[in-house]
């Protein structure tokens, strides 16, 4: 029970400087979650950017990808058939 009352007293006695550090911690907490809210919406956006600019619809309504516009002979490669190393 003492271990309360002097928790009380010293926030009661600090007085502004227990409000002040309230306040700052707040508003630390809060621009904090919006920063990373916002490096989220970045990174979706650059996401979806990303994957309509890797597509095209050609004249007959079909989606292919840019590097088939381009270099119509190379179908993409497999995963399986790119090394890594020597």
């Amino acid at each position: 029970m003492i271990i309360p009352k002097l928790a009380l007293r010293n926030l009661l006695g600090a007085g502004l400087r227990t409000w002040l550090n309230v306040v700052v911690l707040s508003f630390s907490f809060v621009a904090i979650i919006w920063t990373q809210g916002l490096y989220e919406g970045m990174n979706d956006q650059a996401r979806r950017a990303s994957v309509d600019a890797a597509w095209a619809v050609d004249s007959t309504g079909r989606r292919i990808t840019i590097r088939s516009m381009f270099f119509p002979s190379r179908a993409p490669t497999p995963l399986s058939r790119i090394r890594c190393g020597p």
